[in-house]
This record gives C-alpha cells, structure tokens and sequence, in this order.
C-alpha cells in the first residue's frame, strides 16, 4: 500500500464502514455508468500489491473490493454492481454509531494515541458535525498517492456472488 491518510481520509473509512453504500446508489443508472467509467479507466499495471478485498469495518464485515486486482481477475463488473445493490440493502445506515466512533478517534487523538494534527481534527469535525456528518470524498493527496479505486459493500453477499 502506499497510504498517505489524512484526518479526511479516516473520516471516510469510517463512514464507509458504518454506514454503507446506499448513499452512492440512489440513481442507480448513473453509478451503473459511472463504475463502468471508472473501471474502464483503471490501469491495471499500477499498484500490483493491492489486494482484492480490504476490511473497512471493524467486525460488520464491510469490505472495500478494489477494482485493479478485480480487472486483473477477469471479474464480472455486472455482478459487482449487483453486489453493490444488494449489499446497500443489507447494510443499514447508523449514524449514531458512526459519530460516537468518530468520537473516539478524536479522543485518541487528543490523548497523543493517534498521530494527527488535533486542531485540524477539531476544524475539520466542526465542519462535518454542522453539515450532519455527510459522506465527503477523500482528501487530494490520497487520491494522488493512491489512485483509488474501489466499491464498498458487505463481505457475506460479496463472498456469494464470487465465492
């Protein structure tokens, strides 16, 4: 991996963890076609020490499937998507449990436990809190050094589709 995770980063794979996928899905033509973009996109000889499948979650069984190693595979995009579908109806939002996470990693953080800028966390939470913690894309520098390509869904019905 050639991680470069920022506060905004960490924010994000919580979210993804806790609250799914449902959000990227509610025109469900358009993320048809933008993962088929996406996909069409992916180069395959980058990053060949990505996995295929990566926990985002701690226990839930939420899982990120990249989409080089899946391309290199020879993988059906079809069944990813409907993957994606029937994972965003099994996984049900939980905000409540995503913001006292949240909290705790900024606890963490201010302990001195976790290695982040505290008061960039604080601004940049003050922000999310007054937007009511909304899904954000990931920050500019990890989408330079990691190219990220990937959909989140739940392991269990990804592993019975592909098993």
């Amino acid at each position: 991996m050639h991680l470069n995770v920022g506060v905004r980063d960490v924010y994000k794979l919580m979210f993804q963890g806790v609250m799914g996928v449902a959000h990227i899905l509610e025109d469900r033509e358009q993320a048809r076609r933008y993962l088929a973009n996406e996909f069409a996109g992916v180069d395959v000889s980058e990053f060949l020490d990505e996995p295929l499948v990566e926990d985002v979650s701690v226990g839930d069984g939420v899982v990120r499937i990249n989409l080089r190693p899946f391309k290199r595979f020879g993988l059906s995009l079809d069944r990813l998507f409907e993957v994606m579908v029937a994972s965003a109806e099994k996984l049900k939002e939980d905000k409540e449990r995503f913001i006292m996470l949240w909290k705790r990693f900024i606890e963490l953080v201010k302990a001195g436990r976790l290695d982040f800028d505290y008061e960039a966390l604080v601004e940049f939470d003050r922000t999310m809190r007054d937007k009511g913690y909304p899904p954000i894309h990931h920050s500019k520098e990890y989408v330079k050094t990691n190219k990220p390509a990937y959909r989140v869904m739940d392991k269990r019905v990804y592993q019975i589709m592909f098993g």
